[in-house]
């Protein structure tokens, strides 16, 4: 547990223009559901959700709104990205509360803390704030580093990209998942990154020459970690960069069972549609990619793709025989997809263009196609839907959203 500061300190001699301060940059509370309302969407402050809602483009909003919706079942990205803000000296406590709320511990020097509440019903701003950001993560800019990084940089490369920033004193959101505490079912989780130390770190029978300090808003209070083993005692990352393997002890999660999802230390990206000042506009610096998602496939799966010309350029085949969703990515963009499966089944995909999207539905289909302006199932019994969503100033018409649903076996 610990504080938010009203302003960067200087804290670590190795680091001297690091911005972050675990004990100053940090919430009382915890990613808990216990702080929270059910839904995230019951923690948002009404004019929390209509800047939310203005901010976000028609597709993003379409992406944000079924999570905004859902029961809510954690808030590690806006815990770090809002702990990052504060480090940025972008979220000032006073804008939350009177004086006589707050705990001021230094007032010399302005470290102010965030009152410890639990849920009671009542919407409290900074966890309006939380969740605000939690949101943000469905906005095109976070989804297309996510897409980036995983389509063209290394696990290894992103590992290295979080040291270097570091060694520059900037904190980093650091996204993993895996197969948490030994169980058998994967998830994701945020942190914030926010130190490194060079040295030597044995856990079992391994070593790492790295260690990253991290701000993680799921660890319990001090009252508790005499429960934990002792081998779950530290909280950090360690690497070890000649092996290219790492180790997060707390979790048991190690490049074996786990993955490093998306490291973004750009402030501006990440306050990206956000409520708060300060940031300058994001700017990407990566062409963007084409996204094709679809629920758990149970057949083997083949996608051609087409480019504006109607001229094949690429297919790929492979039985997508997982328990999750499967997303196939296409660097080049703008092209016309066509999914095609072994044998029907219940059918859900969801087509990414730069400025619209696309949604099929199937209840027993074995194809969909899609292109920037149209999408369609084929070979289906049973019912559809089908969907397109356009961002304005992006479609010719005098609509920007359109839903067609049926009985069919081929619609359009």
């Amino acid at each position: 547990m610990g504080f938010i500061s009203t302003f960067p300190l200087t804290v670590f001699a190795e680091e001297k223009n690091a911005l972050f301060e675990k004990e100053c940059d940090t919430y009382q509370f915890w990613n808990r559901r216990v702080f929270f309302a059910d839904t995230y969407e019951a923690n948002l402050l009404p004019e929390h959700f209509m800047t939310l809602r203005n901010n976000l483009s028609n597709t993003e909003w379409k992406v944000t709104e079924e999570l905004v919706t859902s029961k809510q079942s954690g808030c590690c990205v806006g815990f770090s990205i809002t702990a990052m803000l504060g480090a940025y000296d972008l979220l000032n406590p006073l804008d939350f509360y009177d004086e006589s709320e707050l705990d001021l511990r230094y007032p010399s020097n302005k470290i102010i803390s965030f009152p410890y509440r639990e849920w009671n019903g009542v919407i409290r701003p900074e966890k309006s704030l939380i969740v605000y950001y939690q949101m943000l993560q469905c906005t095109e800019a976070y989804r297309q580093m996510e897409t980036y990084q995983f389509c063209a940089v290394t696990e290894d490369e992103k590992i290295e990209k979080m040291i270097a920033s570091l060694q520059t004193g900037k904190p980093v959101l650091l996204g993993i998942s895996g197969y948490f505490n030994g169980k058998s079912v994967s998830s994701g989780h945020a942190v914030t990154a926010y130190s490194s130390n060079v040295g030597n770190w044995t856990f079992g029978n391994k070593t790492y020459d790295y260690e990253i300090l991290l701000y993680d808003s799921a660890i319990p209070p001090e009252e508790s970690w005499d429960t934990i083993p002792p081998d779950y005692h530290s909280w950090n990352f360690y690497y070890n960069s000649k092996e290219k393997i790492w180790y997060m002890p707390y979790y048991q999660l190690s490049s074996e069972n786990g993955a490093i999802g998306v490291v973004i230390d750009d402030i501006n990206l990440l306050n990206e549609k956000g409520v708060l000042n300060g940031t300058a506009p994001y700017v990407s610096d990566y062409r963007y990619i084409d996204v094709l998602t679809t629920n758990r496939l149970e057949s083997e799966a083949k996608v051609t793709t087409a480019n504006s010309n109607g001229r094949v350029i690429c297919s790929e085949e492979g039985i997508y025989n997982d328990t999750n969703d499967v997303d196939f990515f296409f660097p080049d963009g703008e092209g016309s997809y066509q999914l095609m499966l072994d044998r029907p089944q219940e059918l859900t995909a969801c087509q990414y263009y730069e400025h619209n999207m696309l949604k099929a539905y199937a209840e027993n289909a074995e194809q969909v196609s899609v292109s920037p302006e149209s999408v369609s199932i084929h070979e289906n019994t049973g019912n559809y839907k089908l969907e397109m969503i356009f961002n304005e100033g992006y479609y010719s018409g005098s609509w920007y959203e359109i839903t067609v649903s049926g009985s069919a076996k081929t619609a359009e």
